[in-house]
């Protein structure tokens, strides 16, 4: 790629080509030559000058095997902000034999953008990246590599888990059952699709470690029917196409528990900071809350470094129960941070050797853990508005 600017100069002889002292030039069939700054690939390459005025799609042109040998000079001025990803090719390999642009290349601004994707990486110092997809039980599965396998991976479409994994349950014994015609393991792996707006870096490792989101798709880049993260965008599409978008505000509740190692035995009420263990009811009990403050002060420390928008924290009726509230947000969004945000409570609980548990009755004699979710739809047309509500110029 090449930043050019304009010369009335010719080469009439190779004395005059050694004078050149730019670092990229374009010589024409008829002498005349334009030197400007070389960007990309160091070498040299001969074809024919074709001019383009697209506005878009430069990264699908360079790799549309209609413009092999050709090299392409873009006339609209703004090339490369957007990046380069892994969607937009049109095959398997470059097919220009050069570019040449107008202006120097800004950072990507595109969230596809994968160069955009490394410096992030290498900003942050990131020597590995787990990458995770939430199975039917909400457990992370996925996989972790180092930060160069990871960009290679993603490169080549080469993330892939089998299909089996949406059968999986929490218990080894147990598996859902779905119908083969939905999903059938038989057929291999599916590829783990990142989605670069779920990056984020782990609070809680001493190394430099970045996770993402993955969505699942199939060779064909379908989404896997059974993926529940699939569904939700389905379903948020549905909604949209009626003209209703829905804005959600999740309440989250869970214990804290002793650690054990025995499954068989019961779980049990760990002490607070003052060494008592919780036995009358404690429901909304500031003090309460505060015994375990030590535990909830890193918790809000790593959703704060992950963006995870919990707003206040309280107790529930049983011992050591306690739920957390999100800021209302996009439904897709608010799953991602519901997702991450109970990953983060476990490591924060084992950080201070203790368990978190999401379980809907986790002990026989206390009250049951449930998510509340509240729901609001809005548009911008309301039919009735005697009966809406305004909201920021919204009608509820």
């Amino acid at each position: 790629e090449l930043y050019l600017k304009p010369s009335i100069q010719s080469i009439n002889s190779i004395k005059n080509l050694n004078k050149i002292d730019s670092t990229a030039i374009l010589i024409l069939q008829n002498g005349k030559f334009f030197k400007g700054l070389g960007l990309g690939y160091q070498g040299t390459a001969t074809g024919e000058v074709c001019f383009n005025t697209s506005i878009t799609g430069y990264q699908e042109i360079i790799s549309d095997p209609s413009y092999a040998e050709q090299i392409i000079n873009f006339t609209f001025p703004h090339v490369g902000n957007v990046g380069t990803n892994l969607e937009d090719h049109e095959s398997d390999k470059i097919w220009t034999k050069g570019v040449i642009i107008n202006s120097e290349i800004t950072s990507p601004s595109n969230y596809r953008a994968l160069k955009h994707l490394d410096d992030w990486l290498k900003k942050n110092k990131i020597t590995e990246v787990e990458c995770m997809i939430p199975d039917n039980s909400g457990i992370p599965r996925g996989k972790i590599l180092p930060t160069k396998k990871f960009l290679s991976s993603i490169e080549s479409g080469g993330l892939r888990l089998p299909l089996a994994l949406f059968k999986l349950a929490v218990s080894r014994d147990v598996t859902y059952s779905i119908d083969d015609q939905i999903l059938n393991p038989t057929d291999g792996d599916f590829i783990l699709k990142p989605d670069f707006n779920t990056l984020r870096t782990v609070p809680w490792y001493e190394e430099p470690t970045a996770q993402v989101i993955c969505d699942a798709v199939d060779n064909n880049d379908n989404v896997i029917e059974v993926h529940s993260r699939g569904i939700l965008k389905k379903v948020i599409g549905l909604y949209e196409k009626i003209g209703l978008e829905p804005l959600v505000a999740p309440e989250i509740e869970f214990y804290l528990v002793k650690k054990n190692n025995d499954p068989d035995n019961p779980l049990e009420t760990p002490s607070g900071q003052s060494g008592r263990i919780e036995k009358g009811n404690q429901s909304y009990g500031i003090d309460a809350v505060n015994e375990f403050d030590h535990i909830f002060e890193d918790l809000y420390d790593y959703c704060e470094t992950q963006e995870l928008e919990v707003e206040n924290i309280n107790h529930e009726d049983g011992p050591a129960h306690m739920e957390i509230n999100f800021k209302h947000g996009s439904p897709l969004d608010l799953a991602d941070q519901v997702f991450l945000f109970k990953r983060t409570l476990r490591h924060t609980a084992l950080k201070h050797n203790l368990y978190a548990t999401f379980m809907a009755k986790p002990m026989e004699d206390t009250p049951g853990n449930s998510m509340h979710i509240h729901c609001l739809l809005y548009t911008s047309d309301a039919a009735d508005e005697e009966d809406s509500v305004d909201l920021g110029g919204r009608r509820i």
